[in-house]
């Protein structure tokens, strides 16, 4: 059984103390809002009995009076409801008059008439009614002398206010009331109207200065007036401090749907993904030759705590894919947001039909771009941190890191909390001490993430919200068809550099690019049809992490006889030395990939070409002896509609006679290819 009692007078230390409350009038009433202690909630299960009573005197020191029980049960309560009112047990109880209009009223009052008409007993007939006898008796006297109109809403009665404020008092006070700083989700209303009643300055009046300041058994008692004047929102408290952005969203939370459709089924494996950011809580080195800080510039090596972008399936919190952001300022943005996106969904196979995303560089114009070319629903969380799964997630991943990395090289998920990791990471960053004493390279943090990441997608995950519980790498395993095939052509989209340059002498472009080890490198791009568009305006792009699938390259605007938007190059190869990060068997390993042998056959289809080209227009005219290659438009192009594809091309043949040395040396100095 569950008692909810009412006091019959205010307490002690209370303004009206000592009158009367009228709380069992106003509950029978159904006029009394009067909320009950949280923890009822955790109490109740269906079918207990509910009494609802008044104490006669000082409560829990005076005899109580049964105001109304229920037996057997009250059907619709639930542990998950978030909080009970008295009002609310009212309903169950079946006394709804507080919530009808005049024309619901008069309805329920001519049914008790006709029920007690045949016979019925009045009690029983408001019973059937759902509403109470008390309130019958009220309505009969009202009806009477008013007809229909007699049982519309009356004027609520109440002390009346201390004061009454005007719009510019209003306004005064809650401008004080931001700007007190109680914590970091509210102000002070007791801070704010004292401040402002001694202000002189203040357009408070003094009736209402008097109000404020009036001798009270506590300082922290204030009129109604006042309070409700201060009173603000979590969200306009962030907003007034953080910023116009910042507030719009906060606090909103549905509990149950982060693994359900929008019409409350559960999602399959596949259908949403999540991702977010986590800066992690271990330092790791990576080298670093070209200096620019106290550590890299003694050991030639950098210290960081870099972003680790990570990517959970909503359905069975299985992590199926990460990127570890490493930059100079430990920062990422949209390009390497779109390159992680691009990079997972081609690995796996398939793109999700929803993403939840929160803002910033997640929500940036380019990202949106990419998931619309890609046909992924975005959901966002911008400002509802609760709105993620992977916020969970992350801290379960925490927890595993600090098991496998060692303790000196932990810097800690709060302020100070890891001592010996916070001197460690503070002295390498300094120069006094080489971080490779104290804290893993990239790939042994690599490595350690992996082992993390498997435990938690093997790790069993329970849910009190669903009420189950899975594995799930085996649950995500399970589902054979996830999501939906990554549409040809969004390659170009997803691509994390995306440059203007011109083609230059030898046919190359070169692009300055942030590397997988966070350096700035020069990457050098060629295609043997590139020395047709010497000094042509271009759009490169290409992804630093895969760079064996070479550059996109297409005309940014029209240039000569070529329109805005042609193809040169669907995958320029890059013919400069490059680090990369791989993965070789179960490690990680940094190297620098070496890329001469692609570039010496590019130098050797290049010359072909000339060569094809020059005897094609030769001094005696012979052209019908060769064929002209034509370049024929890839995946992508024909994905975006760039160009048409030709008729078949025709055998090559060689040209005779074959070029001498001599004269090979004098087409590259002439035409400008590789040397």
């Amino acid at each position: 059984m569950i008692g909810v009692g009412l006091s019959k007078r205010f307490m002690r230390d209370h303004p009206r103390d000592g009158e009367s409350t009228f709380f069992g009038a106003g509950f029978l009433e159904g006029s009394k809002r009067h909320t009950i202690r949280r923890d009822v909630h955790g109490r109740y299960k269906d079918g207990m009995e509910v009494q609802v009573y008044q104490w006669s005197g000082l409560p829990y020191r005076s005899p109580w009076e049964l105001l109304r029980q229920e037996g057997g049960g009250v059907t619709g309560f639930s542990a998950q409801s978030a909080s009970f009112s008295v009002d609310a047990i009212a309903k169950r109880l079946g006394y709804k008059d507080f919530e009808m209009t005049a024309a619901e009223r008069t309805q329920r009052y001519m049914q008790v008439k006709g029920l007690v008409a045949g016979g019925k007993d009045l009690v029983l007939a408001c019973k059937v009614a759902g509403i109470s006898r008390a309130s019958f008796d009220r309505w009969v006297v009202r009806f009477e002398a008013g007809g229909r109109d007699g049982l519309e809403d009356l004027p609520r009665s109440g002390r009346p206010p201390l004061v009454e404020l005007v719009e510019e008092e209003r306004d005064y006070l809650r401008t004080v009331y931001l700007k007190s700083n109680l914590n970091a989700e509210a102000g002070s209303m007791t801070f704010a109207a004292r401040w402002a009643a001694k202000n002189a300055e203040s357009p408070l009046r003094d009736v209402t200065r008097e109000a404020i300041l009036k001798e009270r058994a506590s300082k922290h008692i204030l009129p109604v007036e006042v309070r409700r004047a201060c009173r603000a929102s979590m969200a306009e408290v962030a907003r007034y401090r953080q910023g116009s952005k910042a507030g719009l969203n906060d606090g909103i939370f549905i509990p149950g749907w982060l693994r359900l459709d929008d019409v409350g089924n559960p999602i399959a494996p596949g259908f949403r993904q999540v991702w977010d950011d986590g800066t992690t809580n271990f330092g790791l080195w990576v080298d670093w030759a070209q200096g620019g800080d106290a550590c890299s510039d003694r050991y030639g090596v950098r210290v960081g705590r870099y972003q680790l972008l990570a990517c959970i399936d909503c359905a069975t919190d299985m992590c199926v894919g990460y990127n570890v952001v490493v930059r100079a300022n430990d920062a990422y943005n949209a390009a390497d947001v779109c390159g992680s996106l691009f990079r997972l969904w081609k690995l796996q196979g398939y793109a999700p039909d929803e993403c939840v995303m929160e803002g910033g560089s997640w929500q940036a114009g380019r990202s949106k771009e990419f998931l619309e070319a890609s046909g992924v629903r975005l959901v966002s969380a911008k400002g509802r941190p609760n709105q993620k799964l992977v916020e969970s997630w992350f801290n379960r991943l925490w927890k595993a890191m600090s098991v496998v990395f060692p303790k000196r090289s932990n810097v800690g998920r709060f302020r100070g909390e890891m001592a010996e990791g916070n001197k460690n990471w503070l002295k390498c960053r300094e120069g006094v001490k080489d971080p490779r004493d104290y804290f893993p390279s990239m790939p042994e943090f690599l490595d350690g993430l992996d082992r993390c990441i498997a435990f938690l997608n093997a790790e069993v995950v329970e849910s009190r919200t669903y009420g189950k519980k899975w594995v799930p790498a085996d649950v995500y395993a399970a589902q054979k068809v996830k999501g939906h095939e990554v549409p040809m052509g969004v390659r170009r989209f997803g691509l994390p550099v995306r440059e203007e340059r011109k083609i230059w002498k030898r046919g190359v472009i070169t692009v300055a690019a942030m590397s997988p080890v966070g350096s700035t490198h020069q990457y050098v791009f060629t295609d043997d049809r590139m020395f047709r568009f010497l000094r042509a305006p271009v759009i490169i792009s290409f992804d630093p992490y895969e760079i064996e699938k070479g550059a996109i390259v297409e005309l940014r605007e029209n240039w000569k006889d070529h329109k805005k938007g042609e193809l040169i190059a669907e995958a320029a190869i890059c013919v400069s030395r490059v680090p990369e990060v791989i993965k070789v068997g179960d490690g990680w390993i940094c190297q620098m990939r070496d890329v001469r042998h692609e570039a010496g056959d590019v130098k050797k289809r290049s010359r072909k070409l000339i060569a094809m080209q020059v005897a094609a227009h030769d001094k005696d005219g012979v052209k019908a002896r060769y064929a002209k290659q034509e370049h024929r438009p890839g995946e992508v192009a024909q994905g975006f509609s760039v160009g048409k594809v030709k008729a078949a091309i025709p055998e090559y043949v060689e040209p005779e006679p074959v070029p001498t040395d001599e004269e090979w040396a004098a087409m590259d100095e002439g035409i400008g290819v590789l040397a």
